[in-house]
């Protein structure tokens, strides 16, 4: 978890303009989204945090993604 908040950091600073992908197999990564989420709503993330974050929820929504970066 601490590569995915550092990069995610590191972005909303403008040091990159990277996102982070999450494969989310089974639904593994449900919860940490969902908390994301709701801190994003409570204004306790720096910006729009789709720019940071996106959530792919199969494999051929992960292979779409690699493929437009």
């Amino acid at each position: 978890l601490d590569e995915v908040f550092h990069t995610m950091a590191a972005a909303t600073i403008g040091y990159h303009g990277k996102r982070v992908v999450l494969y989310n197999v089974d639904g593994f990564w449900d919860g940490m989204v969902a908390l994301l989420q709701q801190m994003s709503a409570m204004a306790f993330v720096r910006g729009n945090l789709d720019k940071y974050l996106v959530v792919a929820n199969g494999i051929e929504e992960l292979k779409n993604l690699i493929e437009e970066a």
